[in-house]
């Protein structure tokens, strides 16, 4: 999809659906639609202790990024697609 929509801001349904917590977990789902080109993550459906659960998600992603699994230069188009829609509501 991003091939075919390189400046689309792509958004992800919630990483807690049923489905996507018996294959693969929120954190290895968030990982993946990274790496997929997306550009947001909803994630929020199911989250009990969320603050603990965001930071494990976040390090899961930021180990990514060391690791070299996850594109930092994607990471970084992502932002500026965000940005840039973000800028089309202050303006």
């Amino acid at each position: 999809m991003r091939k075919r929509l390189p400046d689309t801001l792509l958004i992800t349904d919630d990483m807690q659906m049923q489905g996507l917590q018996k294959a693969l977990g929120t954190r290895e789902a968030s990982l993946q639609s990274l790496k997929a080109g997306m550009d947001m993550l909803c994630i929020g459906n199911n989250l009990f202790d969320q603050e603990q659960e965001m930071a494990k998600i976040a390090e899961y992603i930021a180990e990514g990024l060391r690791e070299g699994t996850l594109s930092g230069s994607a990471i970084e188009k992502s932002i500026a697609r965000v940005g840039r829609r973000k800028a089309l509501l202050t303006a």
